[in-house]
């Protein structure tokens, strides 16, 4: 079961999602495929195959919403997608890494990143 933090991003202008599954351990940021959302990876069995590791509190897994459906996948001008995508790149790097941050204790704490397809 995953514990959800919701929030509006004034990057973004929308409302983000940052879910979380595990109490303790090496945060790890998990991207959702382009059309995902934060629940994604639970959906698709991630959190089950990693249930070992989270248990024993050798992570502390992250997932956020996905932008990429809507600024690489759509027939918008490029410009529109670039602007976006680094919308998401600033809200990621201004807004959900100081918020796992903080939901660590530690303002320095390293964060191993990953994903899959477009969304990564």
């Amino acid at each position: 079961m995953s514990i959800d933090r919701l929030w509006h991003s004034e990057r973004l202008n929308q409302v983000i999602n940052l879910a979380r599954w595990g109490e303790i351990g090496v945060p790890v940021l998990v991207f959702p495929t382009a059309g995902g959302d934060a629940w994604e990876i639970e959906d698709r069995g991630l959190i089950g195959a990693l249930s070992p590791l989270l248990a024993a509190g050798q992570i502390k897994v992250y997932s956020v919403d996905s932008i990429s459906g809507q600024s690489w996948l759509r027939h918008d001008p490029p410009q529109h997608s670039m602007w976006l995508q680094n919308q998401f790149d600033a809200c990621i790097r201004e807004e959900v890494v100081p918020a796992i941050r903080a939901d660590c204790n530690s303002d320095s704490i390293e964060i191993i990143s990953a994903g899959a397809s477009v969304g990564a």
